[in-house]
């Protein structure tokens, strides 16, 4: 593991100055990626159910002798192979898949000591895998999807603590050749964002990103992450080694998906704006062209579920066209100043607090453990709900729309509130004061009495047959007493779907999950 105390840690493998240290685990999930050349759905449904170091050892057999081994991992019972065997076509496309890793590792040393040198580069990186407390979870939201997988492992350069240090880190992207209104919007957001302590991601390129990351360096330590479309030894641009030098000096880092030596190829920058849309809990896209690659990382944030801003700007400037685009198709949420970024972040916290989960629960090694026997799950591997959206309210807990009357906050009325945090946990009842939610802080249950009437208006209109948009669900609030911006509601929305209290149609209209 990254982190071990010095009684469990593994041996090191050079003299202890060049560490960080790694053990044949971490070795075997770095050097399943180097053979796969990146993120590989298949490889992630091996590691499901077996370790990367018994992978890789099974690589190592003859061709036909390591295709049948992986299988036979893959696959241990007989009702399994069955199944899966009765599709031919399946098993063909598996097969060569998986001989095409066979191939790849026989260029390789066979022993994970001698790779020690290439996975870490000498001993400078830091490699990451999911079973560590540093892993960042946001990434799990990436699923076993064929086209988006997520990462087999992150090589890290720098404090690899920065992955867990922020609950909501912040994506500022855009484009290369921004102009001077573009760096100011994003190097102010940065600015305001670092000094709440969130953390800033982007991706280490020209313009916007490192008037970003540069932002953030001046503004607070271990503030940012540049998330890198090559290996950690191939960074750049060569104009920006000065700022990744700044980054790692300052206590944030550099992380990649792909093994060092692993070349920066055009089609590799797309691929990382999805780990860039995943880590972040909210994406603004500061300045972007029409066609942009900063809107492909908006793309991947709105399908993800994460919050999509962008700043507007002249129409007749062509630099503004991508962002202006966003929000006239409703695809982002129009930032007025930069420092109204604040407005959809969580409040301000402390860099460098780790989770209250002291370990990761391990995905490769027990894939969904929460689904439980005959459960279901979507194409992408998320687990659904026990309860569907369509349930019949429970009784005594959400009232008929004829007798759901919401006290008035003038009157200062209490109401009662589900002080759980995920769906279908049991409900203990405590009494609050509805106050404007724009006033509410989590210090004083705020947030929890607000996300219980968002969820008991989401099913009150649709047991009444409404839609149930954000618009309907905020005027439903506010002829309540509850005052709720749109951009509020949004981000608390965001929040419950995160939770899997609530579920988003393809039309954006909502559905309570409890």
């Amino acid at each position: 593991m990254i982190a071990t105390d010095a009684s469990t840690a593994p041996s090191p493998r050079k003299p202890a100055s060049v560490a960080p240290l790694v053990d044949d685990e971490h070795l075997a999930h770095g050097a399943l990626a180097l053979v796969c050349d990146g993120a590989d759905p298949v490889m992630n449904a091996v590691l499901c159910v077996c370790p990367a170091e018994q992978v890789w050892e099974t690589l190592q057999c003859d061709p036909d002798r390591s295709v049948d081994g992986i299988l036979a991992l893959a696959l241990p019972n007989a009702r399994q192979r069955k199944e899966f065997e009765s599709d031919p076509r399946r098993t063909v496309a598996w097969r060569t898949h998986i001989r095409g890793w066979v191939n790849r590792a026989a260029g390789l040393p066979r022993s994970l000591d001698d790779l020690w040198e290439r996975l870490t580069d000498s001993g400078a990186l830091h490699i990451v895998i999911p079973s560590d407390r540093l892993w960042p979870q946001r990434v799990e939201d990436l699923g076993l999807s064929q086209e988006f997988p997520d990462p087999t492992c992150l090589w890290v350069r720098g404090d690899p603590a920065c992955l867990t240090a922020c609950a909501a880190p912040l994506a500022i992207v855009g484009s290369r050749e921004a102009d001077a209104y573009g760096l100011s919007m994003a190097r102010q957001a940065a600015i305001a964002a670092a000094k709440a302590g969130h953390t800033i991601i982007s991706g280490g390129a020209m313009g916007i990103d490192a008037a970003a990351h540069r932002a953030a360096v001046e503004t607070a330590p271990a503030s940012t992450i540049a998330v890198m479309a090559g290996g950690l030894n191939h960074t750049g641009p060569a104009r920006n080694l000065g700022l990744f030098d700044d980054i790692i000096a300052s206590g944030g880092a550099l992380i990649s998906e792909v093994a060092p030596d692993t070349p920066p190829m055009s089609w590799r920058f797309l691929i990382r704006n999805r780990l860039i849309a995943a880590l972040s809990h909210t994406v603004l896209v500061a300045q972007a062209r029409y066609r942009s690659g900063a809107l492909n990382t908006a793309s991947h944030a709105a399908r993800l579920n994460r919050v999509v801003l962008a700043m507007p700007g002249d129409a007749d400037r062509a630099g503004n066209a991508g962002c202006n685009d966003l929000i006239y198709q409703g695809k982002a949420i129009l930032l007025p100043d930069p420092r109204n970024v604040l407005d959809m972040l969580p409040d301000s916290h402390e860099h460098h607090k780790i989770p209250s989960q002291s370990t990761n629960p391990n995905r490769r090694t027990d894939p969904h453990p929460e689904m439980g026997q005959g459960a279901s799950s979507t194409p992408d591997g998320f687990p659904l709900p026990s309860r569907t959206a369509d349930d019949e309210p429970l009784p005594g807990l959400f009232p008929d729309p004829d007798e759901d009357q919401i006290p008035n906050a003038s009157a200062n009325a209490s109401v009662r509130s589900n002080t759980g945090s995920n769906a279908g946990a049991n409900a203990n009842t405590a009494t609050h004061s509805i106050r404007p939610a724009d006033s509410v802080s989590p210090s004083d249950s705020g947030e929890r009495t607000l996300d219980d009437e968002i969820i008991r208006s989401v099913r009150t209109l649709r047991s009444s047959h409404r839609t149930t948009d954000i618009g309907s669900i905020q005027a439903r609030l506010q002829r309540h007493g509850i005052a709720v911006t749109c951009r509020r509601l949004a981000v608390r929305l965001g929040a419950l779907e995160m939770d899997g209290r609530v579920l988003r149609h393809a039309d954006g209209t909502f559905a309570a999950l409890e």
